[in-house]
């Protein structure tokens, strides 16, 4: 089958009617009024421009305006490349017998309405609209040119047609409230029928409406990155409040604790005492007994209270990026050092890559000396520790295995159910304000158990996120 394509009126506006004309502009106004994406403006323009069902000029030329350096740049295109391709193009068209609306709907449906060889021909085209040219008195008059009517072109408008091979083209200005947007041009390139007035009217209409739909656009996008934005805001705001009430509580806390701890050690100082004169007096066997226990209570007790005095001290820190490794480290070594077994082993596994975390160094690592401390001071030896660090999900975890010993395994289940009940009143006080620091920094902890019912001591940490704030 030979088809003379020359012969296939794409351009045909000159036989509509008016009702033809005004129901091309109305299903274009409909169309930019559902869409608010630049875009799918730019595509409904460029179709409503080269669609038989619309304007039918072959090819039809966007550029951008660039109001910061007086520019126009070249942005997307729509029409085929060859008269094979346009052959092509428009039988496979003519076959689907496309209303424009669905045109339009078929078009933002693809993942872009223009064509990539025509839109790469004009992506480097930069017209400077503070140069004297046909272009630039066209785009400060708001006045449509037919280059097809002029018989000399300056230097800027001949390089413009030598770029898309053709002097046979319609320059439409795209305007809205007096300011310039960019620049429409349509051409038959393919046809090679000459473009009409009436055309260039009709186009000059189109890209009027196309212009005030991308100045909505503009100002659509601008208010949604506005909304991005104020979310932004509110949601640091909501954090910052949170983090503000939690290191009021803190603050509380540790102001609490150490009037406590202040209050407390002066009785106990005095009891202390007395109970040491009293052991030096000649007493019975039974009354050394009874204050062997008084002196031992009383350092046991002196001891909480120095923990809570480092709890109160460490607040006041300030907070930093921490590496969770080196804080589990150190903080077992600290442990070591200070517990009543040198020469048990207390195995510690750490991860090969950093696990940064942020905050309190002090707060945190007193608060993991506080639960190193419980294993010493109340499991050791009758369990065998193993400690390792981990990474599990966002958070960085210390997993502290405790395996008993077999007779001592429901002495050490109900101890440890005891210790980490949801109850606070029942908690120890070391492990309840450990464990208050622990949630400040939005970790938690508990206690898990394996398939072979051996108990394991969780404490998590987030970790840093790659965008958090400062």
């Amino acid at each position: 089958l030979i088809e003379d394509i020359n012969q296939k009126s794409k351009s045909c506006l000159d036989s509509l009617s008016n009702y033809q004309g005004l129901q091309l502009l109305s299903d274009v106004a409909e169309a930019l009024s559902s869409v608010n994406e630049l875009e799918s403006i730019l595509n409904v323009i460029l179709t409503s421009a080269t669609a038989s069902q619309g304007l039918g000029f072959n090819r039809a030329f966007l550029f951008m305006y660039d109001n910061s350096d007086k520019v126009l740049k070249g942005h997307l295109a729509v029409g085929p490349a060859s008269a094979e391709e346009a052959g092509y193009i428009w039988r496979e068209l003519d076959s689907k017998r496309l209303s424009l609306p669905e045109l339009f709907e078929n078009e933002n449906q693809k993942q872009n309405g223009s064509d990539k060889p025509l839109s790469n021909l004009i992506k480097d085209i930069t017209i400077n609209l503070n140069e004297e040219s046909i272009i630039s008195n066209a785009c400060h008059n708001s006045q449509w040119v037919n280059l097809a009517e002029i018989e000399s072109l300056d230097e800027t408008t001949k390089n413009f047609a030598e770029t898309i091979r053709t002097d046979k083209i319609a320059l439409v200005p795209m305007v809205s409230k007096g300011r310039l947007t960019g620049l429409l041009a349509a051409d038959n390139y393919i046809t090679m029928e000459p473009i009409s007035d009436n055309a260039i009217q009709l186009l000059q209409i189109l890209a009027n409406q196309g212009a005030v739909a991308m100045e909505r656009a503009a100002l659509y996008q601008e208010q949604k990155e506005r909304n991005i934005q104020l979310e932004k805001m509110n949601t640091l705001i909501a954090e910052s409040q949170e983090h503000l009430i939690k290191i009021e509580k803190m603050s509380v806390i540790g102001e609490l604790t150490s009037s406590i701890a202040h209050e407390l050690r002066n009785p106990l100082t005095i009891v202390g005492g007395f109970a040491g004169l009293m052991l030096k007096l000649n007493v019975t066997d039974e009354q050394l007994e009874y204050l062997n226990i008084i002196t031992n209570e009383i350092k046991r007790a002196e001891a909480v209270l120095d923990q809570v005095l480092d709890f109160s001290k460490a607040s006041k820190s300030d907070s930093k990026e921490i590496d969770f490794n080196i804080l589990i480290e150190n903080t077992m070594k600290l442990a070591i050092s200070r517990q009543n077994y040198p020469d048990y082993k207390f195995p510690l596994s750490l991860e090969p890559i950093p696990l940064n975390i942020y905050g309190n160094y002090d707060q945190l690592s007193h608060a993991f000396y506080q639960f190193l401390r419980l294993i010493f001071d109340e499991l050791i030896p009758s369990v065998r520790p193993e400690a390792r660090v981990a990474r599990n999900d966002t958070n960085a975890v210390l997993y502290i295995k405790l395996i008993p010993e077999i007779d001592n395994r429901d002495y050490l289940l109900k101890s440890l159910k005891q210790i980490f009940t949801t109850s606070k009143a029942s908690q120890r006080l070391s492990i309840l304000v450990a464990g208050e620091a622990i949630k400040f920094h939005g970790g938690n902890y508990g206690l898990s158990f394996d398939k072979e019912q051996n108990p394991t001591i969780y404490i998590e940490v987030p970790m840093v996120k790659e965008d958090r704030i400062e």
